[in-house]
């Protein structure tokens, strides 16, 4: 590691500056950080003896340029943000790591952690926002606690997360569980023979079982009754008491059955591994606010970090021990029906066995998805240290929201999925596509971050941009995309979330916006734009504009007008916050009220039931 490479903190204001030192190392229980305040006015130096190609700064999960060097003093000097007056880290909260990378790929900074304290507001926002989502996905810590320490430590890349191994593991025992009962009509085995001793009666007479009878004369009890000799020598009555009888069996210690036992035990061990390491680790979360002195109006992450981890902790465990009992009873179903003598514990080979028969060929699939991925990394418990971006965490918060919103419309989930570009181990965000459909036959596709280009490379997303060579974006990703199907007819919905309040909602956001995804999206073969609304969902700065929605247009030509004007532009606010939690799992209020007006004014306007001017 290049140690003449520093990094400054400077606060212009304050007219003083931190040199931070390089970590060989952030340990996963560290006990002190330097803090600052959410809102402080600062900027970064970086300071190198020798130019540096492409320097970023990762601040958490999100990347930042450095500014074209100044040689100073014998130095290259890099910025960020090249203005001085900026506040970096705005609605960051907790450990924030810093890592400066190197664009030749080759190099790696890392520096002390920062604890980045937040407002009141915006701590007690967070928190409402974990509440709602805690429980909603697997890998919820994943998806709300910052990743960006795995730059430090590239061997972590190869290691996967606890719920990434929990997920695998549940949906191996569903596929081995739902084909139990062909493994008992149908299973690889082979046929081999065997030598027993039977009475006579019951006895397969060969030329092996009167060779054995010679060489076994202690067999024959000499009887002089005639009725009950099976036996006669020279004359004489014999009766035997057993014989060697050849026959035929079933052996199941074969090749497929050894590797699928040896999946099981390894999905047990990996199981045990698991529980140990996080009970352990729920033992030691930390009690103590590493920060003495907190200034008045903010808040540190460690009262937030204990409240969470403990149910994070609770959750974990509790379904790795369900887990454990599956897996136990699988184990004793193979003892049971699917006996061998020793079992392979590798990735398997595609065998004429497996391909014989489709529960074998399923449990492959599972067994070779299994071992391509990474071992435990409890290293990622760091999330609990560090989380995301305020507005990446209500971005998250909007999502669950629309979709408890639809449900609580009538519209049922009939799957959610990953698109295959997107599924990498360490992916962090939920799933990218939801499909709803209801009653009506009224069939909603609800993207999340779809990439939206004029390559459309996406089957996903049957909407190209505009060949417009003055468009200022390369291409477009909204936060949610929502198709509308109904009776052979398309239409399109963009939502928005902008953590922020009314005013910049729809003074700064809509207008921006509107050029953005109104005016640069279009059909391949051209016409009108196929976005019939633009609506951004903002948090809000006071509790009462919970659920508020707000239109561009005059109240006569609103959404819930007999003549809405298309595109629909609007607001609605969808508020972290509440001065009064009845049940934080529910959606925010009149979001659903919205949403079945917007998908009727649509469905309307596909039907052509509603007038175009």
């Amino acid at each position: 590691m290049n140690h003449s490479v520093d990094l400054i903190i400077v606060f212009p204001l304050e007219q003083n500056s931190i040199v931070l030192p390089l970590a060989e190392e952030l340990s996963l229980m560290a006990n002190s950080f330097r803090h600052i305040k959410e809102d402080d006015v600062l900027y970064f130096k970086l300071r190198s003896k020798d130019a540096l190609p492409d320097p970023i700064i990762w601040i958490q999960d999100i990347e930042f340029n450095f500014s074209e060097p100044a040689y100073v003093n014998g130095y290259f000097e890099y910025y960020f943000p090249e203005t001085k007056d900026s506040r970096p880290f705005l609605n960051h909260f907790g450990q924030s790591d810093l890592v400066i990378e190197i664009q030749n790929g080759t190099s790696i900074f890392l520096y002390t952690s920062l604890e980045v304290i937040a407002k009141n507001n915006n701590a007690i926002r967070a928190e409402y926002m974990l509440d709602y989502l805690e429980g909603r996905m697997e890998d919820v810590v994943r998806a709300c606690f910052s990743i960006t320490h795995q730059k430090g430590d590239p061997i972590q890349a190869q290691a996967t997360h606890a719920f990434t191994l929990l997920q695998e593991i549940k949906q191996g025992l569903n596929v081995f569980f739902t084909y139990r009962s062909r493994f008992i009509e149908k299973r690889r085995s082979r046929i081999i023979p065997q030598s027993d001793l039977k009475e006579l009666s019951s006895a397969h007479i060969s030329e092996n079982s009167i060779y054995w009878l010679i060489n076994n004369l202690d067999q024959l009890d000499g009887n002089y009754l005639h009725d009950s000799s099976t036996v006669m020598v020279n004359g004489r009555r014999f009766r035997v008491q057993q014989i060697e009888s050849d026959s035929l069996i079933e052996n199941t210690n074969v090749y497929e059955n050894q590797v699928i036992m040896g999946y099981l035990e390894d999905l047990l061990a990996t199981l045990i591994n698991i529980e140990h390491d996080y009970s352990k680790l729920e033992r030691q979360l930390p009690k103590n606010d590493p920060i003495r002195q907190i200034p008045s109006g903010y808040q540190s992450l460690t009262e937030l970090r204990e409240k969470f981890g403990k149910k994070y902790f609770s959750k974990l465990l509790t379904e790795c021990h369900e887990l454990q009992k599956q897996c136990r009873e699988s184990i004793k179903f193979c003892n049971q029906y699917l006996p061998v003598k020793q079992v392979v514990r590798e990735m398997p080979k595609m065998t004429d066995g497996f391909n014989a028969y489709s529960h074998y060929r399923e449990v492959f699939r599972q067994i070779v998805s299994w071992y391509r991925l990474g071992k435990l990394n409890v290293s990622g418990e760091r999330f609990l240290y560090s989380l995301r971006t305020l507005d990446k965490l209500y971005e998250f918060f909007c999502l669950f929201n629309l979709i408890d919103a639809l449900s609580a419309s009538d519209f049922h989930m009939i799957r959610s999925m990953r698109e295959e570009k997107d599924a990498t181990l360490w992916e962090t965000n939920p799933d990218s596509i939801y499909d709803f459909v209801d009653k009506d036959d009224v069939h909603i596709r609800l993207h999340y971050e779809p990439h939206i280009n004029t390559t459309a490379d996406s089957e996903h997303t049957p909407i190209y941009v505009y060949a417009n060579s003055r468009a200022k974006w390369g291409f477009l990703a909204p936060d949610f995309l929502m198709e509308i199907h109904y009776r052979g007819n398309l239409e399109y919905a963009i939502f928005d979330s902008k953590y922020t309040n009314q005013k910049n909602a729809t003074h700064k956001y809509l207008p921006e916006l509107t050029m953005k995804y109104i005016h640069s999206i279009g059909q391949k073969e051209g016409g009108y734009s196929p976005i019939k609304a633009m609506i951004i969902l903002f948090s809000g700065d006071v509790l009462n504009l919970s659920g508020t929605s707000i239109n561009y247009h005059r109240k006569e030509f609103d959404i819930f007008s007999v003549s809405p004007i298309f595109p629909i532009l609007g607001a609605i606010c969808i508020s972290p916050a509440t001065d009064k939690i009845t049940d934080i799992k529910k959606p925010t209020p009149n979001l659903a009220k919205f949403l079945r007006r917007l998908i009727k004014v649509l469905t309307d306007f596909s039907s052509h039931k509603v007038e175009v001017y």
